[in-house]
């Protein structure tokens, strides 16, 4: 029996997993087996053109009836995404693409069946030799490659690794998996500049970097900020010494009546003089130069920025740092973030897009909210945000605003949102219910398995969530640890989390090293018709604050580092909390106990 590549060109047409992604593929696109990167399911696209050129755009196919999500480069530093269903809303310079097949269904298949499952498409392009690739669409619906080296006389007619392309029904997996599969192929890509790139030049026509070197007044200084602030031409001051240049604005950032970015303040530090009367000052007194330049910037913050609305990016050393104004920060807001020891609760991961709206618009579609997920030991973290009203114009090449259509927009959230939760679980054969906590209104809820919370945010508001698998111990006896409520990311105190079941029938204790076996599970329950002991749960907790659990039954008892301690019980959500009133000693962690 033949077996079909999960990836694979047929009839003119890109099939992956028997879902056609692309048609009219080209004679001259050829596919090569990635199986030699390990057992994935992609192939790399090549291509063959008559004639060796410096810059190649070749079309890999329409592309129609999908959904995708494109990573693409809107400034020569930044990213941004789009989303949409045809070849022609792909960006130039789109560095990653992620195509969902609309067919299948977004439910888990218990059973493992994959036949009915939407299936995800990574599209990787790649660096082979000294080309570079990146994907783009054009009016007739057709996914384009272009290929260029950024010198004319860097020629070439034939590739054979320009896009990787895997796919899978997992899409975090999918990407994870193309990247490791690519890594062996990626070379260091030293492009030469003695010619700017046609694709850049194209895309980034504002961007002519002569226009930056200028040499400047405290005048010029002065008057560039207040025209960057009042919403005019941005400020363009760079000293020119011996070739080293200190760009003090971006010709396409956007200012507000809100707040501003006083961006690319490090390279003051190798300032060596600002012009004054067509005379450079001392080189060996560069702080003549910084004064001028800092001056000028809160002089222009104070006139129109009067409530100090201000971020002071890549300013993070003493010359800027004695400069913050005290008692001007948002303590309340830093102390949800930061213990008082200085450490922060962070996250395990990166944050990342939940999966039901990886192919939303959360900036321009008008009805969809933002989620980003991650994980901690124990909890994961969902935070969910109503960034509707303004994002990158491709026509007007920069940030705009837009009306949005309603002032509320209602989604919902889930347990899976979390993607890896099931990996926080304290029982292999969990039935995957959770139990969440909303940072903002203080709520605590259970979610069982695939069951939806609604929830409603305004524009620019947002809310966070802890998320956090139930435990069953007995009949009428569960648990879930929740961590510093007060804290944005309250489960990122919980260090080490232990049940015990009465008689020593079950005795678990996860922690980074912690290799569990389903055989240590027993599925004794215990009735409990008294005030007898049924469990123990011991945490060990960083940190200091409201500690919150979820308890289906009131506790006997709640001890703190061996001392019994009061706590609260509320009854109607189950939540049980207590406080931990100071940081325990250094290098240890509170040990909280709740007998159950």
């Amino acid at each position: 029996m033949t077996i079909k590549p999960a990836v694979r060109i047929s009839e003119s047409k890109l099939v992956v997993k028997d879902r056609t992604i692309l048609t009219g593929v080209p004679d001259n696109v050829m596919a090569t087996s990635g199986s030699s990167s390990g057992p994935v399911d992609g192939v790399f696209l090549g291509v063959v053109f008559d004639q060796e050129n410096s810059r190649h755009v070749v079309s890999l196919g329409a592309l129609r009836d999908v959904r995708f999500m494109a990573c693409f480069r809107f400034k020569l530093w930044w990213m941004a995404q789009k989303m949409g269903d045809q070849g022609r809303d792909i960006p130039l310079e789109t560095q990653f693409l992620l195509v969902e097949t609309k067919d299948g269904s977004h439910l888990e298949s218990d059973g493992g069946d994959e036949e009915n499952q939407i299936v995800y498409t990574v599209f990787l392009p790649l660096i082979e030799g000294s080309f570079r690739a990146c994907l783009q669409g054009n009016v007739d619906d057709e996914l384009e490659l272009c290929l260029e080296s950024g010198d004319a006389e860097t020629k070439r007619t034939s590739f054979s690794h320009s896009v990787f392309i895997h796919a899978g029904t997992d899409p975090f997996r999918t990407i994870t998996e193309a990247v490791r599969a690519v890594k062996l192929h990626l070379k260091t890509f030293r492009q030469r500049h003695e010619k700017k790139l046609p694709g850049i030049v194209d895309y980034f026509g504002w961007c002519t970097w002569d226009a930056f070197y200028q040499e400047v007044t405290q005048e010029g200084v002065e008057a560039g900020l207040e025209s960057l602030a009042s919403g005019g031409t941005p400020p363009k001051f760079v000293i020119i010494d011996d070739g080293w240049q200190s760009v003090g604005g971006d010709p396409q950032e956007e200012s507000n009546d809100q707040d501003e970015k006083k961006e690319n303040q490090q390279p003051l530090l190798r300032l060596t003089g600002i012009k004054e009367n067509a005379k450079f000052q001392k080189k060996d007194d560069p702080t003549a130069g910084i004064k001028s330049i800092v001056n000028a910037l809160d002089a222009s913050v104070a006139r129109n920025f009067p409530d100090n609305g201000c971020i002071a990016c890549m300013s993070h050393n003493t010359d800027a740092l004695y400069c913050d104004a005290p008692g001007k920060h948002n303590f309340e807001l830093l102390k949800k973030l930061i213990l008082p020891d200085g450490s922060i609760l962070r996250a395990r991961l990166p944050g990342r897009p939940t999966r039901d709206c990886l192919f939303s618009d959360p900036a321009r579609d008008g009805v969809s909210l933002l989620k980003i997920w991650n994980m901690n030991k124990f909890t994961g973290v969902l935070g969910v945000y109503n960034c509707q009203g303004a994002a990158w114009n491709n026509i007007e090449r920069k940030n705009t605003f837009h009306q949005t259509k309603n002032e509320v927009l209602t989604g919902a959230i889930r347990g899976r949102d979390v993607h890896l939760i099931a990996e926080a679980a304290m029982d292999p054969n969990w039935d995957g219910n959770c139990a969440v906590y909303c940072h903002r209104t203080g709520e605590l809820i259970t979610l069982p398995y695939n069951a939806a919370l609604p929830m409603s945010l305004k524009v620019l508001e947002h809310d966070i969530f802890t998320v956090t698998p139930i435990k069953d111990l007995a009949p009428g006896f569960s648990f879930a640890p929740l961590g510093l409520i007060n804290m944005f990311n309250a489960g990122g105190a919980i260090e080490g989390l232990k049940y015990e079941v009465k008689g020593g029938a079950e005795l678990l204790n996860l922690d980074d090293g912690y290799k569990g076996e389903s055989s240590c599970v027993s599925e004794q329950r215990v009735e409990n018709y008294s005030d007898e002991l049924v469990g123990k749960v011991s945490m060990e907790v960083k940190g200091c604050g409201k500690f919150g659990a979820y308890s289906s039954a009131k506790p006997r008892k709640c001890i703190v580092d061996a001392n019994v301690v009061e706590f609260l019980y509320d009854s109607d959500s189950s939540l049980v909390s207590l406080s931990l009133d100071s940081m325990p000693e250094e290098g240890k962690l509170h040990v909280v106990e709740i007998e159950l």
